[in-house]
């Protein structure tokens, strides 16, 4: 600011009208509304500019959920607002004053797998205790530069300034509540004085206060050395040396925001279990990437704490222009007795739970979420986004480590699918054109909706694939006539269920995700998108009484549409459902009658042409022998299994030959294939088998051998075997059916079980050891019945 002028406000200066030539050549201008006009009628004229600007509809941004009279300090020319998909990472454990808690953190993002590799992360933190963090310093600065006649003026100006202190102090006072002015550090270049002025803000960022009270200060310093000796020239507010907005070594190393470590220890079982890796891949990869950084000239040592950071900004208000220089950290490790040590610093976090955007809606319920919101929480913010920070490192390093990192953020976030049909076009009238098979109920209904009251859970299957495809899949609930319940089923395409099998797998070990994709023409998975909609469609004409009512199948391969519309199983209705976990609640009277349904559906389809020319046949038994080795290979070495089991599966595996050939030259039906709890329960007292992906042309003793695995007592294996012989309709003698049902367990363990285990490495499955166990058993007592 020159100090022989007067500040002007340049908006009020009225510019000379153009020439009359110039006009005639101009374009006419669109109009918008006065910047300060926030109602309604001018937010939809500023759309209605954009609109005419670009010809074209923009229904996406036209509407919003903010009421623009509350936004006046927030931002001029309000014209709606932009959503972000919002993901919660965690459970992450925090230390705090001797007590733990777990937190779920809510982020704001469009990047595939950022939630998942926090939450990655955050799990192996937690399971380790969780993390501890101190904040060490808060502050803000403001750096005006001063002008003077010569450097012996500006050097005079230092020792002013120094004795003034005080009384500059309380003129910042004046103007703000929260920012209490601690130093003025000077630095004297040429006859240019630029002096910080540091802050402590309390809970605000503090940029805009700082910015008023520095104004001001700045305003009596100058009519002060108007009478002084000192012979000021000029002032600006801001003399670019307070790295407003920018990285740099002052702010990292003098703290601009707030200054927040944070540790934790991981020991050698989770990163081997959880991250896949180790203590000594982590920290060899961390000192090969030192040097490069350096000599990049990076500031501090990081991966990728910028995503956590924006991520958690754009979800609680913060000024997403700071990004940058808060994403300055310094990570650390180092080997630890019990494992790797991680430490990880953020120099210059800036942040507020106060002021700023802090206080709008959805950003202030989710500081709220997190306990942060108001006064005294902002030295928990910074521990939390630290906790956060700390657990993307060190789940994206490990990631990298094991070979997962490109595989993950090719599978979670960088699909580009076909132009696919989305949910919100099942309406009414695309069912009753579109749907065959179609129920008389949804023929004559008057109204069908969706209703988003009603959450379905997801199977083990589409729970998998959905993290890998951006489609929508699974379970949607729809109204019909206001009073019935109709579930939407949409169905993943078989390579897409490969996909996110291998995904999974591939967090576990990336040689079996690499074998297992190897498979991916030609494994129980294929064709699985059309199996479960011709296998209802079949047992649905005489057995409608065993599966929930079947109202619609749909099927369009350009849209990638495989779609299935059945009768919502009301929990209040049914029993049994979802009891893998809970063998003790399948007693044999139970068992008995589910044994009795599902060999009326087998002798219905034994030999049936129909299903052995449908997509169920999959033609001979398969096992990837090179594949089950590396998956034997990795539960032995996860502990799993013994030795001596160990031996035991890979003497099965060299004997595949010989007992495939028996399931191939058996008898055939149309079987479940994934006939368990989880697919199982009682409706109005009578057994329903639903989820139907699976199914195929098989041996009966296949579902037997699968439920008896989930539900059989030991001591009942025998009974349950000699129950179900009785039942099944087929002509073969008891030993024949016994090395049928052997044959069909040795399948069952080595397709099945075997990648269970591998997912249950990745994510815990209860059910696994039971099952596991329970196979084993029912092999040991088939093959000590053959060889008596």
């Amino acid at each position: 600011m020159k100090i022989e002028q007067t500040h002007t406000n340049s908006a009020n200066v009225e510019l000379a009208p153009a020439p009359k030539t110039a006009q005639k050549a101009t374009k006419k201008r669109l109009s918008a509304p006065s910047r300060f006009d926030y109602s309604e009628a001018a937010r939809l004229k500023r759309i209605e500019l954009l609109e005419e600007q670009c010809g074209q509809d923009l229904d996406a941004i036209a509407t919003t959920d903010l009421d623009g009279l509350n936004l006046k300090g927030n931002i001029e020319s309000y014209a709606g607002s932009i959503s972000i998909p919002m993901g919660i990472c965690g459970p992450l454990k925090m230390n705090e004053k001797g007590e733990t808690e777990e937190l779920y953190i809510p982020i704001a993002t469009s990047e595939g797998a950022l939630v998942s590799s926090i939450t990655r992360g955050a799990l192996a933190v937690s399971l380790c205790g969780g993390f501890k963090a101190k904040v060490t310093r808060k502050r803000m600065y403001r750096a005006p530069v001063f002008t003077f006649e010569d450097i012996d003026h500006a050097d005079e100006f230092k020792a002013w300034l120094e004795d003034n202190f005080n009384t500059i102090k309380s003129i910042t006072k004046k103007y703000s509540n929260f920012a209490d002015l601690k130093k003025i550090k000077t630095t004297l270049i040429g006859r240019n004085v630029h002096a910080k002025f540091i802050y402590e803000c309390a809970d605000a960022s503090g940029q805009n206060m700082t910015t008023v009270c520095t104004w001001q200060s700045c305003l009596w310093i100058k009519e002060e050395l108007l009478t002084s000796k000192i012979n000021l020239i000029e002032f600006f507010l801001e003399g670019n040396g307070s790295s407003d907005k920018k990285v740099s070594v002052g702010s990292a190393m003098q703290t601009r925001g707030t200054y927040v470590t944070a540790e934790c220890v991981i020991t050698e079982k989770v990163l081997k279990r959880i991250l896949k890796t180790s203590s000594t891949d982590l920290i060899n990869l961390y000192l090969r990437s030192l040097p490069i950084t350096r000599l990049e000239g990076m500031m501090g040592y990081n991966v990728n704490v910028a995503n956590a950071v924006a991520a958690i900004f754009a979800s609680t208000g913060q000024d997403l222009a700071c990004i940058h220089e808060s994403s300055t950290a310094v990570l650390n490790f180092e080997k630890h007795e019990k494992g790797l040590y991680v430490s990880l610093t953020l120099p210059s976090l800036v942040i507020g739970t106060v002021g700023g955007g802090t206080g709008l809606g959805h950003y202030k319920n989710c500081l709220q979420a997190i306990d942060c919101a108001g006064a005294g929480k902002v030295e928990r913010f910074a521990k939390i986004i630290a906790g956060a920070a700390l657990s993307l490192e060190l789940s994206t390093m490990s990631a990298i480590c094991g070979g997962q990192f490109a595989y993950a953020h090719d599978k979670l976030g960088r699909n580009n699918p076909k132009d696919q049909l989305k949910t919100k076009d099942i309406t009414k009238d695309f069912i009753k054109e579109n749907f065959s098979d179609l129920s008389e109920s949804l023929k004559e209904s008057e109204t069908i909706e969706h209703d988003v009251k009603v959450n379905v859970e997801n199977g083990i299957i589409t729970e998998a694939t959905s993290r890998v495809v951006n489609k929508s899949l699974g379970f949607t609930a729809l109204e019909v006539d206001k009073e019935k319940q109709v579930i939407l089923k949409s169905k993943p395409l078989d390579t897409d269920v490969i996909a996110g099998l291998a995904a999974i797998a591939g967090f576990a070990d990336s040689d079996i995700r690499r074998k297992f994709l190897k498979t991916i023409r030609d494994n129980e998975f294929t064709k699985c998108h059309i199996r479960e909609i011709e296998a209802y469609r079949m047992v649905s004409r005489d057995f409608s009484r065993y599966i929930p009512t079947l109202h619609g199948t749909y099927i369009n391969t350009q849209k990638e549409a495989y779609l299935i519309l059945l009768e919502n199983l009301n929990f209040s209705q049914v029993e049994l459902i979802n009891t893998e976990a809970s063998p003790e609640l399948w007693i044999s009277s139970t068992r008995e009658l589910i044994y009795d349904a599902i060999s009326k559906v087998h002798t219905s389809f034994l030999s049936s042409e129909e299903v052995s020319n449908s997509s169920l046949n999959l033609g001979k038994t398969k096992v990837d022998a090179d594949l089950t080795k590396s998956i034997i290979t990795y539960i032995r070495a996860q502990r799993y299994i013994s030795a001596e089991t160990e031996s035991k599966l890979e003497e099965i595996l060299s004997n595949i030959n010989k007992w495939a050939k028996l399931i191939d030259e058996g008898p055939k039906t149309l079987t479940h294939n994934d006939f368990n709890p989880r697919n199982i329960c009682f409706k109005k007292g009578r057994p329903c088998f639903y989820d139907w992906e699976l199914s195929r042309f098989n041996s009966p003793y296949r579902d037997l051998v699968e439920f008896m695995s989930f539900t059989t007592p030991s001591e009942e294996i025998a009974s349950d075997i000699e129950l179900f012989f009785e039942k099944d309709g087929i002509e073969l003698a008891r030993n024949e059916k016994l090395e049928n049902m052997l044959a069909c367990s040795y399948e069952y363990l080595l397709n099945r079980v075997l990648f269970y285990y591998v997912g249950h490495s990745v994510n815990e499955y209860v059910f696994m050891p039971h099952i596991f166990n329970k196979t084993l058993e029912i092999i040991q007592f088939i093959e000590g019945e053959l060889d008596a």
